[in-house]
This record gives C-alpha cells, sequence and structure tokens, in this order.
C-alpha cells in the first residue's frame, strides 16, 4: 500500500481540517484508511498552563464590566465605553497580545516537556514515521517552507510528499476567524475541560503582511520545492506534488503541480490572482481557469468602448 506524508497549509481559518478529506479524496485515497494528524495548535490548546493562562485573561476581562450597570445607574459615561473597548467581542490589541504570549509561552514551556509543546509535537511525528503509519498529515500556516521536515534522514524515501493548500481570501478569513474566536471562547468559559481558545488578531490590517508572506512562500516553495530541489532552501526531499484549492465556498481544486491540464496558465498568474486580497480573488473551475465574464457583460463593454470612440 502506498504510503503518504501530507502537508496541509494555509492561514488561521482556512479550513485545514476540511482540506484534509479533500486531498484525500483528490488523490483517491480511501477515506477508511485512518491517519495520524499533527498539529502543535492541539497540543498548546489542551495543555493545561495555556488553559490556566487563558482562563486567567477571560476572568480579568469579564471581572473588569461587572461594574458596567453600576456605571450606567450613574450615568458615567467613561466608565461604560472603558469596559465596552475590553470585551472579547472586540479585543484591543493589549488583549490580542495576552492571547498570543500565552499561545508561545505554553509552546516553549508547556506540555511537561523542556521544550515546551514543539518539544512533544515532534516526539509524536518521529513516532508515526518510526511507525511507518500509512497517512501522516502535518498541518502548517505556510509561512515558511518546513526544510527541516524536507529530509531523506526524517521522511523515508517510499513516502510520497504531497504539499496540500487552501485558499481562502482575506474577508472570508477575517470573518471566519471573528466567529470561530468567539464561539470557541464562550465554549471554553462553559466547560474548561474543553480546549482553551486561541485569539489571533484577525483585523485586516494584522492579515494583509500575514497573507502577503504565505504567497511568497508558496511561489519560493514552487520554485525550489517542486519543480527542482534547492536543498539550502527545502532540504535534500523533493515534494511530489502540490495542491491549492478553493476554499471561498468548498474546497474545488485550482491547481495540480502533476498535471498537464493546470500547466495552461502560469503558476504565478493562479497564485497572484487568488491572493487577490482587495477584490477578493478569481474565481476558477475545477481545472484552474479563471471564470470568464458573461455576454451581457461583454455586450456593456463593447457599448461603452463605441461610445468613447
Amino acid at each position: 500500500m502506498s504510503k503518504y506524508f501530507i502537508i496541509t497549509a494555509g492561514p488561521t481559518g482556512s479550513g485545514k481540517t476540511g482540506l484534509i478529506r479533500a486531498t484525500m479524496k483528490y488523490l483517491q485515497i480511501d477515506e477508511n484508511i485512518p491517519f495520524q494528524k499533527i498539529l502543535i495548535d492541539d497540543l498548546v490548546e489542551n495543555d493545561e498552563i495555556y488553559k490556566k493562562k487563558i482562563k486567567e485573561i477571560i476572568n480579568e476581562i469579564d471581572n473588569s464590566c461587572l461594574n458596567k450597570e453600576v456605571c450606567m445607574i450613574n450615568n458615567d459615561k467613561n466608565c461604560i465605553t472603558d469596559c465596552e473597548k475590553h470585551t472579547l467581542e472586540n479585543p484591543t490589541e493589549n488583549i490580542y497580545k495576552k492571547f498570543s504570549d500565552a499561545y508561545f509561552d505554553s509552546r516553549t514551556n508547556g506540555c511537561s516537556r523542556t521544550n515546551g509543546c514543539d518539544e512533544l509535537n515532534n516526539e509524536i511525528l518521529e513516532k508515526h514515521v518510526k511507525e511507518k503509519q500509512p497517512i501522516i498529515i502535518f498541518e502548517t500556516t505556510g509561512a515558511y517552507i518546513p526544510n527541516w521536515l524536507l529530509s531523506k534522514d526524517f521522511i523515508p524515501n517510499d513516502y510520497t510528499i504531497i504539499y496540500s493548500y487552501t485558499l481562502v481570501n482575506l474577508n472570508n478569513l477575517v470573518e471566519r476567524n471573528k466567529s470561530r474566536a468567539i464561539e470557541s471562547i464562550e465554549e471554553f468559559k462553559k466547560d474548561n475541560s474543553k480546549p482553551a481558545p486561541r485569539l489571533p488578531d484577525v483585523s485586516v490590517k494584522a492579515f494583509k503582511p500575514i497573507i502577503q508572506k504565505i504567497k511568497n512562500v508558496l511561489i519560493d516553495l514552487y520554485k525550489n520545492c517542486v519543480r527542482k530541489t534547492d536543498e539550502s532552501k527545502c532540504g535534500n526531499r523533493k515534494i511530489d506534488k502540490l495542491l491549492i484549492f478553493d476554499n471561498n465556498i468548498k474546497h474545488e481544486i485550482i491547481f495540480d503541480s502533476s498535471d498537464p491540464e493546470y500547466q495552461t496558465e502560469k503558476f504565478e498568474s493562479i497564485v497572484n490572482d487568488a491572493f487577490q486580497i482587495n477584490t477578493g480573488g478569481k474565481k476558477y473551475t475545477k481545472k484552474g481557469k479563471k471564470i470568464k465574464s458573461s455576454t451581457k457583460n461583454k455586450n456593456k463593454t463593447k457599448k461603452k468602448t463605441k461610445k468613447i470612440k
């Protein structure tokens, strides 16, 4: 039986969980075959140190608003405004920072390991590789090329390496992250045994540079780790197949590096169009071709052109 090492990539909230099934379906892998998922966030969110820190942050924010009714009775507008600024539905930069600090502190110091949850994550990954599990899934944001992972010494030669990326336009990313954060915070407040929530800065201002970086990394990875192997950037293992899915509505394949039909449009053109953060990206058919505008729109364009002449 073929063995796969699948690296799923995409920004926070882009749908990497659903990407696993979409990738397996596209590769025609039997959905009943169990897979081993490696995700550092799962370890951090279930770490007791992280849970304790997040509980303290949430309690601190809630307590700052306990006297809101008193403020309203006394008509203290400044007090009401201060309270509203500190709600989790409308986080300040300080609140984002507190969540971020708690997350990275647990990554480096939590999970009952000297080097934190990162160390435990590596242990789990190495265990599954040694056991030669048929399908190993490693999740990442795609903000860097995982050159340490792409090693002959690490991934056995009998594994097919797939890099699968999920694209979502900026507006959808912002909305998805907001709703997911609020929902997970409410669930954790009701039941602290559940994974502690993360609260990434989901503002457009914060996301734009992140998306730009991920786009550049994806282009760099295609040039140096898929079409050829640049060991200085990618390690000594070539990625066998790069897949890109559009997940603005549902996962639809728009690029497959090994399929000649997808080469009719240049890779960078597809990526640049899909990553357009102001327009929300182009729409594609299943074969990565842009959907053409309607005849009605074309006729309008022609009429306008005639008038100009």
